[in-house]
């Protein structure tokens, strides 16, 4: 540790690591946020098709 600490390139390299780093995060974070956003889309149709299913049975239910 105390290499790492007394080496400046060391520290500029992990910079540069950690610059990388969270470049990958942001690309897998990307990724997973493109799942995310998919799983929510399909539970917000799922959610929409219920509700439209619902209201189709009440509208039917009230006028029969």
């Amino acid at each position: 540790m105390q290499r790492w600490s007394a080496g400046d390139d060391d520290d500029d390299d992990d910079d540069d690591d950690d610059d990388d780093d969270d470049d990958d995060d942001n690309d897998d974070g990307g990724g997973g946020g493109i799942v995310m956003m998919m799983m929510m889309m399909m539970m917000m149709m799922m959610m929409m098709m219920m509700t439209m299913i619902m209201m189709v049975m009440v509208v039917v239910v009230v006028v029969v």
